[in-house]
């Protein structure tokens, strides 16, 4: 029954966060904001999360989980309809000061939670099924709002009909989850700040800064291929062919963790490297722009699901309060890629578009990194 209810809130959340998760380097392009903007910008608002992250396990101990996540819900959903509607002569800095805010405080809530929650309600045996199942279904929901996006983006009542909808509707499945589980214990901002100097915290800490780059190319990969097509609509269809495909594969690769852990994150290690560089092969992206989007989809999906069992099992053997070191483990993640960011702006500079290529070839060593240190573990 918790499964269940799970299952029906991830499809609900990611058709809500559609708009933020995958399009919004995209919409930012469009509203005449330049690539080392757009850096900044995505530096910036990761640096807002990890201020904020630390607040969660805070809030949710005053207010309790479906409290918290409501509030994100609300402050994602603003920020999506902000991008939306706001209109290119009307964009300035402003507008991206409070799309900052708005993702970057409902960044610092719900993601630590969609990790407690993950830790609380999946049973061990069934982490890897269970997390490719969750990947699946939210593939669905990025299909159906993509379509959406690329064929009702201008049509401002369907689009915010259905982004509200949604997001509102996948808090009544949160509140039968968290029923009767009881708030953690009371917590200060200086929690998780202490978490992160623990010894047992700071073995996997080098992982989660390697991820910071993983995360990076996956918000600009939607961006580099419209670069390529120049049609949102036809990056909207990419967007849903790769993700069926994306669908498919994660559920095999569920099961093979279940059945052999190690080898197969040895096997997506390589699978999502060879995407990554088949990314940084032009000629191939500019004639099959479609092959790159799905190549990339589904190799990048296969080694989040993996490393987000890990990362469950990792939260959950430190035997600390899920939520306050899962907190601990966003802020580590957030800093490091704010500091990747303003790198990556600062060489967009002089590199221009060229700097995909230096964020794909990041993203191999990060891969590979961060298997050999989980093996080792």
């Amino acid at each position: 029954m918790k499964l269940r209810l799970l299952y029906v809130y991830t499809f609900l959340h990611y058709a809500g966060d559609t708009i933020g998760e995958v399009f919004s380097a995209v919409l930012l392009y469009n509203l005449g904001f330049s690539v080392v903007n757009i850096l900044v910008f995505l530096g910036l608002k990761w640096g807002v999360m990890a201020l904020l992250t630390p607040m969660m396990p805070v809030i949710v101990s005053k207010a309790g989980y479906f409290a918290t996540e409501a509030l994100s819900a609300l402050a994602i959903l603003a920020a999506s309809l902000t991008l939306m509607v706001v209109p290119v002569e009307h964009a300035n800095y402003a507008v991206l000061g409070l799309l900052l805010v708005l993702y970057g405080f409902g960044g610092a809530l719900t993601t630590p939670i969609q990790t407690t929650m993950k830790v609380m309600f999946i049973p061990e045996p069934e982490r890897g099924r269970a997390n490719g199942r969750l990947f699946a279904i939210r593939a669905v929901a990025v299909m159906l709002v993509s379509l959406l996006v690329g064929f009702f983006l201008k049509h401002n009542i369907i689009m915010i009909a259905a982004i509200a909808g949604t997001l509102l509707a996948s808090l009544i499945p949160l509140g039968i989850l968290f029923r009767g589980v009881k708030r953690p214990a009371k917590y200060s901002y200086s929690t998780t700040l202490k978490i992160i100097k623990r010894k047992e915290f700071r073995r996997y800490a080098p992982v989660f800064m390697l991820r910071s780059l993983m995360h990076i190319e996956r918000f600009l990969i939607p961006l580099y291929i419209f670069l390529v097509v120049g049609d949102i609509k036809v990056l909207a269809i990419y967007v849903v062919v790769a993700t069926l495909a994306e669908m498919i594969a994660m559920l095999a690769f569920g099961q093979r963790y279940d059945k052999n852990r190690r080898r197969a994150f040895g096997w997506t290690a390589a699978f999502r490297s060879l995407a990554s560089l088949a990314l940084t092969w032009r000629f191939l992206i500019e004639r099959l722009p479609v092959f790159g989007q799905i190549f990339s989809r589904i190799a990048g999906r296969a080694y989040d699901n993996l490393y987000q069992a890990y990362e469950q099992r990792i939260v959950k053997s430190t035997k600390l309060e899920p939520s306050a070191t899962a907190a601990a483990v966003e802020t580590t993640i957030c800093t490091a890629e704010l500091v990747a960011c303003l790198v990556f702006a600062g060489l967009a500079v002089w590199m221009d578009y060229e700097i995909f290529l230096v964020v794909f070839l990041g993203s191999v060593v990060a891969a590979w990194s961060i298997y050999w240190r989980l093996r080792k573990a």
